[in-house]
């Protein structure tokens, strides 16, 4: 489990366009004791679990020495949202992990143009 707490200043970056060809907007972040929560907006409607390009990379530790070198960071995790798969990163090993192995929850299930993670 990420814990927040544990980042003195979280970052968010997130490219407004990218290989996905989706321009996103507002982008926010926030955790609880429990769980991370992200809500984005992409600017024009889509299949989040259908055939996209979107990915979510976290780097936990602000390294690019330590997880999978993704645009500069070094991701502990990274999510395949149109592929409907991940992986983790821990200790320079990468293990294929399922939506219900970290418990993903995302709505809407169906498409749209914000879209809320956790």
């Amino acid at each position: 489990m990420i814990g927040l707490a544990l980042v003195p200043e979280p970052t968010l970056a997130a490219e407004r366009t990218g290989p996905s060809g989706i321009r996103f907007g507002s982008v926010r972040a926030w955790g609880d004791a429990e769980r991370f929560h992200l809500r984005f907006g992409t600017g024009m409607e889509i299949g989040l679990q259908s055939d996209n390009a979107v990915v979510l990379a976290i780097d936990a530790d602000d390294s690019a020495e330590t997880g999978m070198a993704v645009r500069g960071t070094g991701a502990y995790f990274q999510w395949r949202f149109g592929e409907r798969r991940g992986t983790a990163h821990p200790y320079g090993l990468a293990v294929p992990v399922s939506h219900a192995s970290v418990g993903l929850r995302q709505a809407p299930t169906t498409t749209g143009t914000e879209f809320q993670i956790s």
